[in-house]
C-alpha cells in the first residue's frame, strides 16, 4: 500500500492505524498489487477495520495476472455474445516482421475467483513494442463477419482489444 506522506512520523516509521477524521472526510489510498511473473495469477486481501457499527471489518480482495508485453483479443457478436472459436486471426506488422496467421482458433477462458469478472474466450500473444509509429494490424473473422483494428504498443505495454463483429 502506498500511503500519503502524512502517514509517516518524523522518524520515517509508518503509523499502525490510519485515522480518518469524522464528518464524512475521505482519504485516498493507493494499493499496488503486482503479479511477480508472466502466465501466473495471484490473489491477495486487504482488511480494513474501523468503528462503523454496521461494517466494522471490510475485506477487499485483489488479484493480478502476469501478462507479457502484447495483446489479448476478446471477440463478441453484435449482441455481446462471446465467440468460443474464431475462424481466422491475423496479426501483422511490416517493420518488426510480425506475421501470425491462425485458423480455427479455440479461444480460452480465464477462471478468476468467483467475485471477479470472468474473461471468456480470449486469444493472448506476446508482441514486441512498436517503435517510431509502427502499427500492428489485427484482423479477426468468424464466418463472413470480420473486423480489422490497427494499434501500437509502447514499451512494456499490454493491450486488451475487444472486437465486436457486426
Amino acid at each position: 500500500m502506498i500511503l500519503p506522506a502524512g502517514y509517516f512520523n518524523i522518524f520515517g516509521v509508518l503509523f499502525r492505524d490510519i485515522t480518518v477524521a469524522p464528518g464524512g472526510t475521505n482519504t485516498d489510498l493507493t494499493v499496488k498489487f503486482v503479479c511477480p511473473s508472466v502466465s501466473t495469477k495471484f490473489v491477495g486481501t486487504l482488511v480494513l477495520s474501523g468503528n462503523d457499527p454496521v461494517h466494522p471489518i471490510t475485506t477487499l480482495t485483489f488479484g493480478a495476472e502476469g501478462v507479457p508485453v502484447g495483446m489479448r483479443v476478446l471477440v463478441l457478436g453484435a449482441d455481446g455474445t462471446h465467440y468460443p472459436v474464431v475462424d481466422d486471426i491475423e496479426v501483422k506488422s511490416s517493420r518488426s516482421k510480425v506475421n501470425a496467421h491462425l485458423r480455427n482458433v479455440p479461444l480460452t477462458s480465464i477462471e478468476p475467483p468467483a467475485s471477479w469478472a470472468e474473461i471468456r474466450y480470449h486469444y493472448m500473444t506476446a508482441l514486441p513494442p512498436t517503435a517510431d509509429g509502427e502499427v500492428y494490424q489485427l484482423r479477426v473473422q468468424v464466418g463472413n463477419r470480420k473486423q480489422v483494428v490497427n494499434f501500437a504498443l509502447a514499451p512494456g505495454e499490454f493491450r486488451q482489444l475487444v472486437i465486436t463483429l457486426p
